[in-house]
């Protein structure tokens, strides 16, 4: 083998580990408060001092301009605003 060969398997081999090191960390389980609610299925959770959007998986809720949409608003910040998540 070349140098040159050598010096890209090498970053190659490192740039394999990289994703696979982003993907697990991008899966990791997280705790943390919710700290909006911004319609019925979409919440805020603080996570390294900011804020993450949450899409819930699984529900499907009007937006906040549509009928219903302000109830189904009101119902998860009565369900889930200011409680501890993992996700």
């Amino acid at each position: 083998m070349t140098r040159w060969t050598r010096a890209s398997l090498r970053g190659g081999c490192a740039g394999v580990l990289l994703l696979l090191l982003c993907a697990s960390l991008a899966t990791a389980d997280f705790s943390g408060s919710v700290v909006g609610i911004l319609d019925g299925d979409t919440i805020e959770v603080l996570h390294n001092q900011h804020p993450e959007r949450i899409c819930l998986s699984g529900i499907d809720c009007p937006e906040k301009s549509q009928a219903y949409g302000q109830k189904a608003k009101q119902v998860a910040s009565d369900l889930a605003f200011e409680k501890e998540v993992t996700l």
